[in-house]
Protein backbone atom coordinates (compact mmCIF):
# COMPACT_ATOMS: atom_id res chain seq x y z
CA UNK A 1 0.00 0.00 0.00
CA UNK A 2 1.06 3.02 -0.75
CA UNK A 3 -1.02 5.49 1.30
CA UNK A 4 1.63 6.91 3.78
CA UNK A 5 3.92 8.47 1.43
CA UNK A 6 5.91 11.02 1.29
CA UNK A 7 4.05 13.16 -1.00
CA UNK A 8 1.00 13.61 2.08
CA UNK A 9 -1.80 10.90 0.30
CA UNK A 10 -2.48 10.22 4.13
CA UNK A 11 -4.01 13.60 4.87
CA UNK A 12 -6.50 15.89 3.57
CA UNK A 13 -5.06 18.35 1.32
CA UNK A 14 -1.13 16.89 1.98
CA UNK A 15 0.55 17.55 -1.05
CA UNK A 16 -1.35 21.12 -0.87
CA UNK A 17 0.11 21.71 2.31
CA UNK A 18 3.21 20.38 1.42
CA UNK A 19 3.14 22.86 -2.05
CA UNK A 20 2.44 25.88 1.01
CA UNK A 21 5.32 24.92 3.26
CA UNK A 22 7.68 25.22 -0.01
CA UNK A 23 6.33 28.32 -1.56
CA UNK A 24 6.94 29.67 2.54
CA UNK A 25 10.57 28.67 2.82
CA UNK A 26 11.28 29.50 -1.11
CA UNK A 27 9.55 33.15 -0.58
CA UNK A 28 11.60 33.88 2.98
CA UNK A 29 14.94 33.08 1.36
CA UNK A 30 13.87 35.10 -1.92
CA UNK A 31 13.03 38.56 0.90
CA UNK A 32 15.97 38.39 2.50
CA UNK A 33 18.00 38.23 -0.22
CA UNK A 34 15.80 41.34 -1.74
CA UNK A 35 15.94 42.93 1.66
CA UNK A 36 19.53 42.93 1.76
CA UNK A 37 19.31 46.46 -1.17
CA UNK A 38 16.29 47.44 -0.78
CA UNK A 39 15.71 50.28 1.97
CA UNK A 40 12.33 49.93 3.88
CA UNK A 41 10.15 52.83 4.02
CA UNK A 42 10.41 55.07 7.11
CA UNK A 43 7.10 53.96 8.75
CA UNK A 44 5.09 50.95 9.15
CA UNK A 45 1.42 50.94 8.41
CA UNK A 46 0.39 48.56 10.60
CA UNK A 47 1.67 46.66 13.49
CA UNK A 48 5.20 46.74 13.70
CA UNK A 49 6.91 44.90 10.97
CA UNK A 50 3.65 44.32 9.30
CA UNK A 51 5.68 45.80 5.74
CA UNK A 52 8.25 42.92 5.78
CA UNK A 53 5.71 39.78 6.64
CA UNK A 54 3.44 41.14 4.03
CA UNK A 55 6.07 41.55 1.63
CA UNK A 56 6.79 37.54 2.59
CA UNK A 57 3.58 36.57 2.15
CA UNK A 58 2.72 38.06 -1.24
CA UNK A 59 6.46 36.70 -2.18
CA UNK A 60 4.84 32.79 -1.14
CA UNK A 61 1.57 33.70 -3.01
CA UNK A 62 3.70 34.74 -5.97
CA UNK A 63 6.14 31.67 -5.36
CA UNK A 64 2.51 29.14 -5.28
CA UNK A 65 1.06 30.21 -7.81
CA UNK A 66 3.88 29.44 -10.59
CA UNK A 67 4.34 25.82 -9.35
CA UNK A 68 2.53 24.14 -11.13
CA UNK A 69 3.67 25.83 -14.49
CA UNK A 70 7.41 25.71 -13.28
CA UNK A 71 6.75 21.86 -12.48
CA UNK A 72 4.81 21.51 -15.97
CA UNK A 73 6.57 23.46 -18.43
CA UNK A 74 10.37 22.49 -18.07
CA UNK A 75 10.99 20.69 -21.63
CA UNK A 76 13.53 22.42 -23.43
CA UNK A 77 11.43 24.20 -25.94
CA UNK A 78 9.49 26.23 -23.04
CA UNK A 79 13.43 28.85 -22.88
CA UNK A 80 12.24 31.36 -25.07
CA UNK A 81 8.97 31.82 -23.23
CA UNK A 82 10.14 31.69 -19.79
CA UNK A 83 13.45 33.80 -20.92
CA UNK A 84 10.91 36.62 -22.33
CA UNK A 85 9.20 36.30 -19.25
CA UNK A 86 12.76 36.97 -17.41
CA UNK A 87 12.79 39.59 -19.21
CA UNK A 88 9.34 41.71 -19.28
CA UNK A 89 9.59 40.84 -15.24
CA UNK A 90 13.07 42.31 -15.11
CA UNK A 91 11.56 45.69 -16.99
CA UNK A 92 9.00 45.70 -14.90
CA UNK A 93 11.25 45.22 -11.28
CA UNK A 94 13.51 47.88 -12.06
CA UNK A 95 11.06 50.32 -12.82
CA UNK A 96 9.75 49.77 -9.69
CA UNK A 97 12.86 49.94 -7.87
CA UNK A 98 13.48 53.41 -9.12
CA UNK A 99 10.48 54.65 -8.74
CA UNK A 100 10.70 53.85 -5.12
CA UNK A 101 13.78 55.69 -4.72
CA UNK A 102 12.94 58.33 -7.04
CA UNK A 103 9.77 58.98 -4.41
CA UNK A 104 12.01 58.17 -1.53
CA UNK A 105 14.65 61.05 -2.53
CA UNK A 106 11.59 63.41 -3.26
CA UNK A 107 9.40 63.08 0.15
CA UNK A 108 11.59 60.96 2.09
CA UNK A 109 13.37 63.64 4.87
CA UNK A 110 16.29 63.36 7.80
CA UNK A 111 16.04 65.53 11.19
CA UNK A 112 18.72 66.15 13.33
CA UNK A 113 17.12 66.33 16.59
CA UNK A 114 19.61 68.41 19.78
CA UNK A 115 20.69 65.11 21.44
CA UNK A 116 22.12 63.82 17.77
CA UNK A 117 19.27 61.23 17.22
CA UNK A 118 17.82 61.26 14.18
CA UNK A 119 13.96 61.04 12.95
CA UNK A 120 13.29 60.03 9.23
CA UNK A 121 10.39 61.62 8.14
CA UNK A 122 8.20 61.84 5.12
CA UNK A 123 6.72 65.45 3.63
CA UNK A 124 4.26 65.47 0.72
CA UNK A 125 4.87 67.55 -2.77
CA UNK A 126 2.77 70.65 -1.56
CA UNK A 127 2.26 72.83 0.66
CA UNK A 128 -0.96 73.32 3.00
CA UNK A 129 -1.92 76.89 2.70
CA UNK A 130 -0.18 77.31 6.28
CA UNK A 131 2.98 75.99 5.25
CA UNK A 132 2.43 77.79 1.91
CA UNK A 133 2.29 81.28 3.91
CA UNK A 134 5.24 80.26 6.73
CA UNK A 135 7.32 79.43 3.49
CA UNK A 136 6.58 82.83 1.70
CA UNK A 137 7.25 84.99 4.81
CA UNK A 138 11.15 83.20 4.82
CA UNK A 139 11.52 83.42 0.91
CA UNK A 140 10.72 87.74 1.75
CA UNK A 141 12.87 87.29 5.06
CA UNK A 142 15.91 86.00 3.66
CA UNK A 143 15.51 86.39 -0.45
CA UNK A 144 15.75 82.43 -0.97
CA UNK A 145 13.54 79.99 -0.78
CA UNK A 146 13.90 77.86 2.90
CA UNK A 147 14.61 74.22 3.20
CA UNK A 148 12.54 71.30 4.61
CA UNK A 149 14.38 71.93 8.08
CA UNK A 150 14.21 75.74 8.00
CA UNK A 151 10.38 75.48 7.21
CA UNK A 152 10.01 73.06 10.10
CA UNK A 153 12.26 75.09 12.69
CA UNK A 154 9.65 78.39 11.87
CA UNK A 155 6.55 76.51 11.99
CA UNK A 156 4.69 75.93 15.59
CA UNK A 157 3.45 72.93 17.01
CA UNK A 158 1.42 71.48 20.03
CA UNK A 159 2.89 70.45 22.71
CA UNK A 160 1.48 67.53 22.38
CA UNK A 161 3.57 66.13 19.72
CA UNK A 162 5.74 68.74 18.68
CA UNK A 163 7.56 67.18 15.09
CA UNK A 164 4.75 65.47 13.45
CA UNK A 165 2.88 68.18 14.17
CA UNK A 166 5.06 70.81 12.13
CA UNK A 167 4.95 68.46 9.31
CA UNK A 168 1.35 68.03 9.19
CA UNK A 169 0.92 71.82 9.47
CA UNK A 170 3.14 72.39 6.85
CA UNK A 171 2.15 69.44 4.25
CA UNK A 172 -0.78 68.22 5.78
CA UNK A 173 -1.44 64.93 7.09
CA UNK A 174 -3.61 63.28 4.18
CA UNK A 175 -1.30 64.35 1.75
CA UNK A 176 1.62 62.71 3.89
CA UNK A 177 -0.57 59.74 4.61
CA UNK A 178 -0.79 59.22 0.52
CA UNK A 179 2.55 59.45 -0.09
CA UNK A 180 3.28 56.97 2.82
CA UNK A 181 0.93 54.78 0.83
CA UNK A 182 2.68 55.21 -2.50
CA UNK A 183 6.38 54.18 -0.89
CA UNK A 184 4.64 51.17 0.90
CA UNK A 185 3.02 49.87 -2.57
CA UNK A 186 6.36 50.23 -4.21
CA UNK A 187 8.15 48.57 -1.48
CA UNK A 188 6.03 45.47 -1.65
CA UNK A 189 6.08 45.41 -5.63
CA UNK A 190 9.93 45.53 -5.26
CA UNK A 191 9.95 42.32 -3.55
CA UNK A 192 7.19 40.52 -6.16
CA UNK A 193 8.81 41.68 -8.85
CA UNK A 194 12.17 40.95 -8.07
CA UNK A 195 11.16 37.53 -6.30
CA UNK A 196 9.16 36.63 -9.78
CA UNK A 197 12.29 37.60 -11.52
CA UNK A 198 14.55 35.03 -9.34
CA UNK A 199 12.17 32.37 -10.10
CA UNK A 200 11.72 32.94 -13.88
CA UNK A 201 15.33 33.15 -14.58
CA UNK A 202 16.09 30.30 -12.33
CA UNK A 203 13.23 28.16 -14.75
CA UNK A 204 14.83 29.71 -17.74
CA UNK A 205 17.87 28.17 -16.71
CA UNK A 206 16.19 25.28 -15.98
CA UNK A 207 14.80 24.77 -19.45
CA UNK A 208 17.90 25.78 -21.15
CA UNK A 209 19.75 22.75 -19.70
CA UNK A 210 17.21 20.28 -19.56
CA UNK A 211 17.89 16.97 -22.71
Amino acid sequence: MSGGGSGGGGRPFGAVLDAWGFAVAASGAIVATVAAFVTPPPFDLGSVGMLPALAKFMVAIVVAAVIAPFLRLKANRYTAYWSAATIAVLVIGLTILFSYLDTESRFVRHHLNANRTVIVYVISGKLTPTGQAIFDSLVKSTNAPPSDEDLLAHTPASATNLFSDKVYTDWGREAVTAVELRLAALYLGQFVALGSLVILAAQSLRCATAK
